[in-house]
């Protein structure tokens, strides 16, 4: 039998100060499991106001000795920025049974970030 779980909930914030992508967050996967995660982020630079804002939705499942991402990720908010964030950047990528999520900021620029990560699975 099944297990389904709503056991993701997870909030972060940092600070970025140029464009070196940073670990902004990171979510293991037990074996037998398939999951949905959905990340909201906002992203400010207080000293000029620029915002930045991204909602995606990433499946995956872990069969075996690694996750996959089933299908591909969906960006529900793929436009939402101010011209002076256009170089922000959100990123993820999949390492043996963890999903990572990377921020990228901008040269010479202060931004402070928050992430909400949500999600479930069903095991077994």
């Amino acid at each position: 039998m099944a297990t389904v779980n709503a056991d993701i909930t997870r909030d972060y914030t940092l600070v970025t100060t140029d464009a070196t992508p940073v670990t902004a967050a990171s979510e293991p996967f037990p074996i037998n499991t398939s999951g949905l995660i959905a990340v909201r982020v906002l992203a400010r630079r207080s000293s000029t106001g620029d915002t930045k804002a991204w909602y995606r939705v990433i499946p995956v499942k872990r069969a075996g000795a690694g996750l996959s991402v089933v299908g591909t990720q969906a960006d529900l908010l793929p436009s939402a920025a101010d011209a002076g964030a256009s170089t922000w950047d959100i990123a993820f990528s999949l390492s043996g049974n963890t999903a990572i999520m990377t921020v990228t900021g901008q040269a010479s620029a202060t931004i402070t970030w928050y992430i909400w990560v949500t999600g479930g699975t069903i095991s077994g």
